[in-house]
């Protein structure tokens, strides 16, 4: 039955999550939950999946994305239409139907339930997403403001997504914390018409020195090619255009 399961879901990856991760997960959430050591490693969750859903009866549902691969069919389905990765998991359900004996078919069927979780995500992201009218207003404004307004900006949106904000000097000029991992965002420079990989390399030393997870370079502007490569190459977030309007799709300057 496991190698069953393996092969219904062959692009799902194992993740290890820590029981102090998930305590701060749930305890941000305002919940409380019991952890079991199955194996006595010390590996106290363990799990197939990109997606892990929290839920809280007293409270609404909250979502805590793993960190995947932008390129992985999940990063990928959370882009598309929402429609598509029910599309999947209803196809996962038919073929298991058709293929599998009675007595399995249920459990073939159940390896769409990822899929259904990351359409909900995806339906929510995108009937938040502000309108083209709306981005445009919201890159209008970020280009006529102030530092100081920007920035307070940028932290009142990462505030109200959940995030713990750090304001920092040098190379980033915010420290973002959630669920365990801290993320080095960097805007001073968000204004540039264009950006070089200086400062998109000084972040990356930044990231290295203070020993974040992830880091975030934010741009109205283009960033030359040689900074398009190294962002790619040692993996930093390029925040710009309408993904940076739907960070601020909440403010009102």
């Amino acid at each position: 039955m496991h190698t069953l399961g393996q092969s219904l879901m062959p692009w799902s990856a194992t993740f290890e999550v820590s029981k102090s991760a998930v305590t701060r997960a749930w305890g941000s959430a305002g919940g409380g939950t019991s952890l079991h050591d199955c194996n006595g490693s010390g590996a106290w969750h363990r799990q197939t999946a990109e997606c892990a859903i929290i839920a809280n009866p007293h409270r609404n549902l909250e979502f805590f994305m793993l960190k995947m691969a932008p390129n992985s069919l999940f990063a990928i389905l959370l882009r598309s239409p929402w429609w598509m990765s029910i599309g999947v998991a209803l196809v996962l359900a038919l073929a298991s139907k058709v293929l599998l004996p009675d007595a399995y078919w249920v459990v073939g069927a159940m390896s769409g339930i990822p899929f259904f979780g990351i359409g909900f995500v995806a339906l929510r992201r995108q009937l938040r997403a502000p309108s083209t009218k709306r981005v445009e207003a919201i890159l209008s404004a970020a280009g006529k403001a102030s530092w100081r307004e920007f920035a307070d900006a940028l932290a009142s949106a990462y505030t109200q997504n959940g995030w713990t904000v750090e304001r920092i000097d040098g190379a980033a000029d915010l420290a973002i914390s959630r669920v365990g991992r801290t993320t080095l965002v960097a805007a001073k420079r968000w204004k540039a018409a264009r950006h070089g990989e200086d400062g998109v390399r000084a972040l990356h030393t930044a990231m290295a020195s203070r020993e974040a997870s992830d880091c975030v370079y934010i741009a109205l502007g283009e960033l030359s090619g040689n900074a398009q490569r190294l962002a790619k190459a040692q993996k930093i977030q390029i925040l710009q255009g309408a993904e940076l309007a739907q960070l601020l799709r909440q403010w009102r300057p």
